[in-house]
């Protein structure tokens, strides 16, 4: 228990937190407690009455706990379901097996095959021979090979090595913690997010005097219009990454301190106010990432051709980062320790914290890509600023 409760305290303000709320800010344990006294506890007083009195909460708990972390999506039939065996490989990456079904079957009865349910008509549960359609299926179930799970190898495996899948090719150590309760030594899908509002909350100071409807409506537009050109050079940067999240409310940093394509977008609105048209946003967006380019491949001796308009928008941007990283940063983990002593805390952990080593490592992790991201534009600014002296100085 105490373990539980430490961990806790150091998932303040990582990506595993927001996990643990809804839109209407409902913890999860809440909304377990109220959907078990609601429906489940209902449920078993009605239907078996013999075990109602011996089922607790703390008996769902664990019977929820042990569904979300190991029930795997199997078929339109059977859906969300326990799969022995399948549940026993660890997760990698890069796995050797992957597991398989037919899943469009016929979701009233499983038949991967022509079942009554595919006709139109219900008179036809019988077969011109008199037996029972339903029957039939049945049996074809028991007979042929479609209600299985298959296991099927991705790679050679190796005779006396561990055997791996993957519980998904994308996910993050917030997701692994929150999901099944361990995190990888490293993972590059990490990132850490934020959701427009939240950005608009980072740089409060920022942007007074601003409109900030304004900002949304911009950022709305440019979203909604064709950036192929202006993305593809985002992919080739070492600042930026195109994002490939559905969700255009968020906007993130990746596990290399590269900021998102959308995350790039807004702080270029926000920067470019009052100083460039908006009907030019676009041209202007684009002349600012062959600059940022330029700086970024330069080599010693290279001269950069100092332009005023990209020059001021580039430090705005590179400060609103700056900004935007030292808030977050600063609200993970436990108040009032510093990130330097983290690192020896997690050091002295007994073995018998798990949860709270795990959720200490998350947050030494999120502070280590906030740190990354903004020294990424420090230096930047700092091959930058050497620029522009020889410039002036010139």
């Amino acid at each position: 228990m105490h373990d539980g409760i430490e961990g806790t305290k150091w998932l303040s303000g990582t990506e595993v937190e927001k996990k643990f709320v809804d839109d209407r800010r409902k913890s999860i344990l809440e909304q377990i407690n109220q959907y078990y006294r609601e429906s489940a506890e209902p449920y078993i007083s009605e239907h078996f009455p013999s075990i109602s009195s011996k089922s607790t909460l703390w008996h769902y708990y664990r019977a929820y706990s042990l569904v979300s972390s190991r029930a795997f999506l199997v078929d339109a039939y059977h859906g969300l379901a326990m799969v022995p065996i399948a549940d026993a490989f660890n997760h990698v990456v890069e796995n050797h097996v992957h597991l398989e079904s037919d899943f469009h079957v016929c979701p009233e009865c499983g038949s991967l095959f022509e079942c009554p349910h595919d006709r139109d008509e219900a008179s036809l549960d019988l077969n011109r021979d008199g037996t029972n359609s339903f029957a039939r299926v049945a049996e074809d179930r028991r007979t042929n090979h479609d209600n299985t799970y298959e296991m099927v190898s991705n790679i050679h495996i190796y005779p006396d090595s561990e055997v791996f899948n993957t519980y998904g090719e994308t996910l993050t150590n917030a997701q692994l913690l929150w999901q099944y309760s361990f995190i990888l030594d490293a993972n590059e899908n990490d990132r850490i997010t934020w959701t427009v509002d939240q950005v608009f909350h980072s740089i409060e100071s920022e942007m007074a005097g601003r409109r900030i409807r304004r900002f949304l409506k911009l950022f709305e537009d440019l979203n909604n219009l064709s950036l192929a050109g202006l993305l593809d050079q985002m992919q080739n940067s070492n600042l930026t990454f195109v994002d490939t999240e559905p969700d255009d409310n968020i906007l993130g940093v990746d596990a290399e301190g590269k900021i998102s394509h959308r995350l790039w977008l807004l702080l270029f609105l926000i920067a470019s106010d009052g100083m460039v048209d908006e009907d030019d946003l676009i041209l202007s967006a684009g002349a600012l990432v062959d600059f940022l380019g330029s700086l970024e491949n330069q080599t010693d001796g290279d001269e950069i051709v100092v332009d005023p308009m990209n020059t001021s928008l580039l430090l705005e941007m590179g400060h609103l980062i700056s900004v935007i990283c030292s808030y977050r940063r600063a609200r993970i983990g436990k108040p009032g320790v510093e990130d330097k002593e983290m690192g020896n805390l997690l050091d002295v952990l007994p073995d018998n914290m798990p949860r709270t080593k795990a959720a200490l490592s998350i947050a030494i992790s999120e502070k280590s890509i906030l740190n990354t991201c903004e020294s990424n534009w420090t230096d930047l600014m700092k091959v930058f600023d050497d620029q522009n002296s020889l410039y002036l100085a010139s």
